[in-house]
């Protein structure tokens, strides 16, 4: 006799195959039988302990996160809450250059306040110092969910060189190279890279190429976050490009799409051309997207990079000087500024700037406020408010950008047949909906309303794909002997809730989720069943 079995069911199985009617039976953390419905009846006999009726509803492969930001959420929330309320069993962290570990020598000390508007702040010191032990703190919180992570190179450029803009030494970038390689040995599934932030801004060719090889010799992903995702894209897809093809690395391009705003993006169909180009030369590449309109990142970033040679703090002292301010902002309000910068209040606008998290309580009355309303309460310009609130937070600071992409260009690229999905959730503050409902969203908006994908192949993208993509063994399909991560929805009820005054609001629809065999949903409440594993390229 079999643990469960979910009866009646329309199984969409993860491979992109046609929805069929059947049963599925689990046995301990593995799906024993898969048994499709012939002439109206079982083709096999399946009795289990727990028999659940899921007639009318779809039976997917648990939803995975290949893009996430996740590196705290267990020791926020060990249940998870946030991801398995909308079917995701397994997530993908450490990603944009933005991760947690390794968190190693004497310069480090600014990491955890830079990357906190991102990942969520824990407090110092951190329980760890190798990739390796990061990842046995994470399983000593028992998550209710499956947890990979790519090692940073941030983390690692951090560790050897600080947050300063210089190029490494021979000697600097064989240490990074070697964290490299120990972390992906204690476990780590990739490389993320994130050239739009603090340090990943300032690494030359050389030390990508470095890191790019070392990733290629173990054949893991190396996902980036490009130098530009407005006017220079295309220039910022080449470089990622020709540094793939020359190491010849599996490259994993993150979130990409383009600003809707006139000036500040180019059309899809362009961008399109130029990946199917590096897809042509050779190089084994995808890309992931969150299918928002609005963005979020940190609100640093509204600082030009070219400000961020000394850091942070340097820049802010930079902008101390009232002439050195005024200048560089009517440089910013014009657009005349670092060509390779994604400018916030070029694409979106002071009115459209949210601030989303912050770390201190006497600033928790600004969070779901835009700058230009900031600004009017405090008495001072937008860009005055912006800085105020990072220098007070030690940088601390998360933002939403509302309204800024197009719904056409994401169905365009959810067509391609190298697309992913991930939801690149912060969990700080008030964050963007995307964190809690990335999944269901596809579902309610372009499967059911726009009719841009069919269900089969939305739910292919966020499991068989990503699995694929990452190298997470026998996870992501319906089939004999694969892991029991499962997740059952109505089809015509799922749906985001895209609130971002309450963006915790649970979505609707998801009424089964299976971990490893264990029920951590059932008739859409949370169990507190925790049997999320710690995956690694070998799973």
């Amino acid at each position: 006799m079999l643990d469960t079995v979910l009866r009646n069911g329309m199984i969409i199985d993860g491979t992109g195959n046609v929805a069929f009617r059947g049963d599925i039976g689990i046995s301990g953390d593995r799906i024993a039988i898969v048994s499709p419905t012939v002439q109206g009846r079982p083709k096999d006999n399946i009795s289990a302990e727990c028999e659940i009726d899921v007639e009318g509803l779809a039976v997917a492969p648990g939803f995975i996160d290949i893009h996430s930001h996740d590196d705290m959420l267990p020791f926020f929330d060990p249940l998870c809450q946030a991801k398995i309320r909308q079917g995701v069993t397994s997530v993908i962290t450490g990603q944009c250059g933005l991760g947690v570990a390794p968190f190693v020598g004497d310069v480090a000390g600014f990491w955890p306040d830079y990357i906190a508007g991102i990942i969520g702040n824990i407090g110092k010191p951190w329980p760890w110092g190798s990739f390796g032990s990061y990842l046995e703190q994470v399983a000593s919180r028992k998550p209710a969910l499956n947890f990979a992570s790519f090692v940073s190179h941030g983390a690692i450029r951090n560790s050897v060189l600080g947050e300063d803009d210089r190029a490494g030494e021979l000697a600097e970038i064989e240490a990074m190279r070697r964290l490299l390689l120990d972390s992906l040995d204690e476990g780590a599934c990739g490389l993320s890279i994130g050239l739009g932030y603090l340090p990943g801004i300032f690494a030359a060719r050389g030390e990508l190429l470095e890191l790019f090889q070392a990733a290629s010799s173990r054949n893991v992903l190396v996902s980036v976050h490009m130098r530009s995702y407005s006017r220079r894209i295309l220039h910022a897809m080449e470089e990622v490009f020709s540094l793939a093809r020359e190491t010849g690395s599996r490259l994993q391009i993150s979130h990409l799409k383009t600003f809707s705003a006139p000036g500040y993006g180019v059309p899809v169909e362009q961008i399109i051309e130029e990946f199917d180009r590096g897809l042509a030369s050779g190089v084994d590449a995808a890309f992931d997207q969150q299918t928002y309109s609005s963005g979020s990142t940190l609100l640093s970033q509204i600082i030009p990079p070219s400000l961020k040679t000394h850091g942070l703090k340097g820049a802010l002292e930079f902008l101390s000087d009232p002439d050195q301010f005024r200048s560089i902002l009517e440089r910013i309000e014009s657009g005349n500024i670092d060509p390779d910068w994604d400018n916030p209040v070029g694409y979106a606008g002071w009115n459209k700037i949210m601030v989303c998290s912050v770390n201190s309580e006497v600033n928790k009355q600004w969070e779901t406020m835009t700058l230009d309303k900031i600004a009017r309460e405090l008495k001072i310009s937008p860009f005055e408010a912006a800085l105020k609130l990072i220098s007070e937070e030690n940088g601390m600071v998360g933002m939403v950008m509302l309204d800024v992409f197009s719904d056409s260009d994401v169905v365009k690229l959810l067509k391609h047949p190298q697309s992913t999905i991930g939801s690149d959730g912060l969990p700080a503050g008030k964050p963007h909906p995307r964190m809690f409902h990335a999944f269901p969203r596809i579902f309610r908006r372009f499967v059911r309303e726009l009719k841009a994908i069919p269900i089969e192949e939305a739910i292919r993208q966020m499991t068989r794909a990503s699995a694929e993509r990452v190298g997470l063994r026998d996870r992501g399909v319906l089939e004999e002997g694969k892991y029991a991560d499962i997740t059952v929805f109505d089809p015509d009820e799922i749906s985001d809730v895209e609130n971002y005054m309450k963006p915790d609001t649970p979505p609707v629809g998801i009424k089964y989720v299976l971990v490893n065999g264990k029920l951590v949903i059932d008739k859409g409440r949370v169990t507190g069943n925790r049997p999320g594993r710690i995956l690694t390229r070998e799973h």
